[in-house]
């Protein structure tokens, strides 16, 4: 390609004046932003964090159908199995439903680290769902604290 001797970051900024000139002069307009257009950050941020780790968990790892019995609906899980020293995006996911479900045991729980703590209560969950008690999340865990949540 033969170099024209202008840089492309001129070439991006005229393009893009050219641009705002001729929306201008077509008649749009810009209005600033409003108080009320915008919500709280800590309302959506709050509501939405367990709909955003699980996106990030699946990004991550995928999902794969799981149907523990012929009497229960299938469900998409993660595609991970999660024991003690396991951190990521799939840990922090399964720290928010067991927050969820059992009460978060203090500040900094969800961290996404699977230590002795998360280890504690993945274990209490199994006991208390009917579960065998091995302290991994596999599909059997993971179908019941996505259903029960």
């Amino acid at each position: 390609m033969p170099r024209t001797g202008r840089r492309p970051d001129r070439t991006v900024a005229a393009l893009a004046t050219a641009a705002f000139g001729t929306a201008l002069s077509l008649g749009a307009t810009a209005a600033p932003a409003q108080a009320g257009d915008r919500p709280a950050a800590e309302p959506a941020a709050t509501t939405y964090a367990a709909a955003s780790s699980r996106s990030d968990c699946v990004n991550q790892v995928g999902t794969r159908i799981y149907r523990p019995s012929s009497d229960v609906v299938a469900l998409k899980i993660p595609n991970v199995y999660l024991r003690q020293g396991s951190t990521g995006a799939c840990v922090r996911y399964a720290q928010e439903l067991l927050a969820s479900q059992l009460g978060a045991p203090g500040p900094g729980f969800v961290d996404g680290i699977f230590g002795p703590t998360t280890n504690r209560y993945v274990r209490t969950f199994q006991g208390n769902a009917g579960l065998s008690v091995d302290g991994v999340v596999g599909p059997n865990t993971w179908y019941w604290l996505m259903t029960i949540n």
